[in-house]
Parts: structure tokens; C-alpha cells; sequence
């Protein structure tokens, strides 16, 4: 966990924290089917992420298909650091 000291105002300061990526990972597939289903649509999702983070592509559609995968995880974690 890495934790941050952010300035709130002139004299004071908050502390901001972020959880591990594999902090909601479960170590095995759920019982039921949806749940299943999530399970695997929320594990090949964070494969295809880390496969276009660390790819070196050379296409002009692969590049661009790394960069809008990123992009849309980039949004998925802002917004979840602004859930309660």
C-alpha cells in the first residue's frame, strides 16, 4: 500500500492512500454462473490491461487499441478512488 500525504489547505494536509491492484483479486472462480462470469470477464479485463500496458506493438491499430485500453482503465481507477 502506498500512502500519500496531500496538501487540503493552507496549514493542513490529509492522507490519501492506494490498495494494491491485487487487493480485490479472488484466488479462485465463485460458485453460480454470474458470479463465474464476472469472475472471468474481471480476470481476462485486468490481463488485456497489463498485456497493453507492457506491449510494444508496433501497428498503428495495436497502438492505438494499448492506448484506449489504458485510457479506460486510467478512468476506471479515478472513478473508483472517488467511490466511498
Amino acid at each position: 500500500m502506498v500512502v500519500y500525504l496531500v496538501p487540503a489547505a493552507r496549514n493542513r494536509h490529509e492522507l490519501y492512500f492506494e490498495a494494491p491492484d491485487d487487493a480485490g483479486r479472488l484466488s479462485g472462480p465463485p460458485e453460480g454462473f454470474f458470479r463465474r462470469w464476472a469472475f472471468v470477464a474481471t480476470e481476462r479485463w485486468h490481463a488485456l490491461v497489463d498485456s497493453a500496458r507492457g506491449s510494444a506493438d508496433h501497428g498503428r491499430l495495436a497502438r492505438w487499441r494499448n492506448a484506449a485500453i489504458c485510457a479506460v482503465a486510467e478512468s476506471i481507477a479515478e472513478q473508483r478512488t472517488l467511490w466511498p
